[in-house]
């Protein structure tokens, strides 16, 4: 994919660019090392004009010192929990909402 946009931003630079989002680069099972090898791919193949979201298990930017990261989000809710109690409770009302508008 890196490949693709490269070539479209080569041949039409003025498209907007929209941000990469990747799920879970490192589903197979890859020892450290190549997980690092992965991730460091994709940091420094990236577009840097476009936003790069990336979710993923194990991630510790002191692993890239030479990479900047704008933000990085860390999850630290109970594992099979979408949101904790404290969030499920703040926003159960606007999800009743939304699904009744939906009806």
């Amino acid at each position: 994919y890196f490949n693709l946009l490269k070539v479209k931003n080569k041949f039409n630079p003025d498209a907007i660019r929209l941000p990469i989002v990747l799920d879970s680069p490192a589903n197979a099972e890859l020892d450290r090392d190549s997980k690092h090898t992965l991730l460091k791919y994709i940091f420094e193949e990236s577009d840097k004009d476009s936003q790069l979201i990336v979710s993923t298990i194990g991630f510790s930017t002191s692993d890239f010192k030479e990479e900047h990261f704008d933000n990085v989000i860390e999850l630290s809710n109970s594992k099979y929990e979408l949101l904790n109690t404290e969030d499920y409770e703040l926003y159960k009302e606007l999800c009743k909402d939304l699904v009744l508008i939906n009806e």
